[in-house]
Parts: C-alpha cells; structure tokens; sequence
C-alpha cells in the first residue's frame, strides 16, 4: 500500500500487514513527522464467498445450458418431430424453420411409363429408406427425348403426405402427349418447403 507524509508528503510503499492494529503510529523517514494513518481495508474478497456466488449462479447456468441445448437438439430433428406430430409444422415455420423432406431417406421404386393412345401414363412408388416416419417429397417428372431435350416437366404429389419406416406411397399421373418409343422418363424427389397449411390434412 502508500502511505503518505502528512507533514511532507513524502509517499512511502509499505506492506499493508507492517499496519497491524487500528491507530497504529508512523514515523516518516524524511522529517520525523509521526502521525497514525487510516488504514483502508484492501483485503481481497474471501474465497468462501466467491464459491458462495459461483453455487448460487450454477444452477441457473445449467437452466440455461440445457435449454439451448434441447432447442438445438429439436432444431436438427425437426423434420422427424413433424412427421409424428404434423400439427407442429406450423410452429416451427413461424419460428423460421423451414420443413423440408430429407431426400436422403426417400427413393423412388416400380417407376413405369406406359401409352394409352396419346396418353402416358406414369405411375410408381416413393419408398422411405430409413427407420423413422418421413414427410412424402413432391416428385418432379421428366420426359426427354432421345438427345436429351426436356419434352415435358410436371410436378406429381404422392398419395400420402407422411411415409412410415419401411412403407412406400404411390404416385400416379396422365399426360397428353404425343406418343415416341425415344421418351426418357425421370421422377426424382424434391426437397421443398412443405406447406404447414396441409399438416392437419393427415
């Protein structure tokens, strides 16, 4: 600590325990001057009642730590919540989380391509891979001819809005077209917002 000369104001640097009891005297060392100094208790907060502080925030932190954490944790899994419990779809749209259909889940089976005249008829399957229920993806329907030029696109929806694990939906559609044994006929899912409006739909 410093202590100065009252007389001379001289400004010595003393070790604060030096000062050991309450209107202790001092001499300075430059004009005899003796007088007894207010002591300031510097003393550093006692450790006891730092711990006392870090125990009573704890718990809050925690409370905070975990919340983040199970929203992060319901974030990422969104889209399996939403395909359990549809009616939630709308709440996490609202918050601007989108829902999409995780492609990575879903693939397309049985496609055929047949004509009834000038008519074609596609029809098919969209199977869930995985082992939990799935939103349906709408499909994209390419026909191309043999040099690859896009003849026709169309976008199909499935049966169903959800697929069980395992389960496959159906999709069907006609198109007038003129007949060619050169069509290339693609579905391929796409992974689009899906429309809260229709969560309550099934």
């Amino acid at each position: 600590m410093l202590l100065t000369c009252e007389n001379c104001e001289t400004i010595f640097r003393i070790e604060s325990a030096q000062l050991k009891t309450p209107g202790q005297q001092v001499r300075c060392s430059v004009c005899k001057h003796v007088w007894a100094p207010e002591v300031i208790n510097e003393d550093p907060v006692e450790p006891q009642l730092i711990r006392e502080s870090i125990s009573v925030l704890r718990f809050p932190i925690l409370i905070c730590v975990a919340i983040t954490l199970l929203l992060t944790l319901i974030g990422f899994n969104r889209g399996t919540i939403t395909s359990y419990v549809p009616i939630t779809i709308n709440a996490f749209d609202m918050a601007g989380l989108t829902i999409r259909p995780d492609l990575t889940k879903l693939e397309v089976r049985n496609l055929k391509a047949n004509y009834a005249g000038d008519t074609l008829r596609v029809s098919g399957n969209l199977a869930n891979k995985s082992s939990l229920r799935v939103h349906a993806a709408p499909l994209q329907l390419t026909i191309s001819d043999s040099d690859e030029v896009v003849l026709h696109t169309q976008r199909i929806l499935p049966a169903d809005l959800f697929i069980d694990s395992g389960d496959v939906t159906d999709f069907f559609i006609q198109i007038d077209i003129e007949k060619t044994n050169q069509a290339e006929v693609s579905v391929t899912p796409l992974a689009i917002r899906i429309d809260p409006t229709l969560s309550g739909s099934q």
